[in-house]
């Protein structure tokens, strides 16, 4: 008889007590199915090409009166969540890895230091008080300590160009850019940190042509491309942009127009009126000094005082498995 009453006091507390945190749960739920997804970013081809908006807390979709501050991104506003909050509204314990953090404005030179001391590593400055840093495993208790104001991650279509998510589905784009197919493009990466996510080199789809600190230049196919962006190590995804010459413009910008001129010379000194280059050295630099590795094949003048090589145009073997044009390294080529 004692144990059934026992057992009857213990559900009564029970049932008494999810009356208490039933409220507290169906707020957080209610704020979570409002999320919305808003940007700037073309979604519907970003999610043809298999890249889709998380839409949680987590990642700053919040609307901004439920956060602490904005975070200006090139396509949304960041939703920035208190440290306080971090838990309740995300459901995670420590933060790790790369976070956007953000300070009061305005941000004091020190900060950036002082988070270096605590093992926080931040690279890119977001305006108007953010870094995006690799927060190595803190607590929101210890990053409100550091004067932490708000933390957030970067959402996946965060990270992409919109005109290469068209380019890769074949549609119009902004602008035309041969690196870019349906088989795949030649892309420029701006890294998180200064490391390549580890498991890029299991990857059938990207070929990574060079890496030297932040920056890396690869070739993907579509699927390569998504997995790139959904990593933590990648801040940035964008087309290998093509370089036009424009001489003619030159012309006008240098005055070369006038050195044409004897007359117009002549008027300026009468010496300079039979100018024609005479007696000027001009030197050229090829991509003839190397063969692509710091090894005995390169120039004796620049063998091992080199840091690090990039390729461009990518290797002719890279553009033909991903039927990319231009190719190779001759004169032909846009890159010269």
């Amino acid at each position: 008889m004692l144990t059934q009453k026992r057992r009857c006091s213990i559900l009564l507390m029970t049932l008494l007590f999810l009356q208490v945190l039933a409220p507290v749960a169906w707020g957080s739920a209610e704020s979570l199915n409002s999320l919305e997804a808003t940007t700037d970013a073309d979604l519907d081809s970003l999610q043809q090409v298999g890249i889709s908006p998380s839409v949680d807390a987590e990642h700053g979709w919040l609307a901004a009166e439920d956060g602490v501050s904005l975070t200006h991104l090139l396509y949304r506003d960041v939703t920035m969540v208190a440290p306080e909050d971090w838990t309740s509204l995300t459901g995670v314990q420590v933060v790790d890895g790369f976070h956007l953090i953000s300070h009061s404005y305005p941000v004091p030179t020190s900060w950036f230091y002082e988070l270096q001391d605590a093992g926080v590593e931040c690279h890119s400055f977001l305006p108007p008080a953010a870094f995006h840093c690799d927060v190595n495993g803190k607590t929101p208790q210890q990053l409100t300590e550091l004067n932490v104001e708000g933390i957030a991650a970067m959402d996946a279509t965060d990270k992409v160009q919109s005109n290469l998510a068209l380019g890769l589905l074949g549609l119009e784009t902004e602008y035309e850019n041969p690196f870019v197919n349906e088989e795949g493009a030649i892309i420029n990466v701006v890294l998180s940190g200064t490391s390549l996510p580890e498991e890029i080199a299991d990857q059938p789809g990207i070929s990574v042509d060079s890496h030297s600190g932040r920056f890396s230049t690869m070739a993907a196919d579509t699927d390569g491309i998504s997995w790139l962006a959904q990593q933590n190590e990648i801040e940035w995804i964008e087309a290998k942009p093509v370089f036009e010459i424009f001489n003619s413009a030159g012309i006008g910008v240098m005055h070369v127009d006038d050195l044409w001129d004897s007359t117009t010379m002549a008027n300026i000194d009468s010496s300079w009126s039979s100018l024609d280059g005479s007696g000027i050295i001009v030197t050229v630099a090829d991509t003839g000094i190397d063969n692509g590795v710091n090894n005995s094949g390169m120039h004796p003048d620049f063998r091992d005082h080199i840091k690090g090589i990039l390729s461009y145009p990518p290797p002719a073997s890279t553009c033909t498995y991903y039927s990319l044009s231009p190719c190779g390294d001759s004169a032909s080529d846009l890159d010269g």
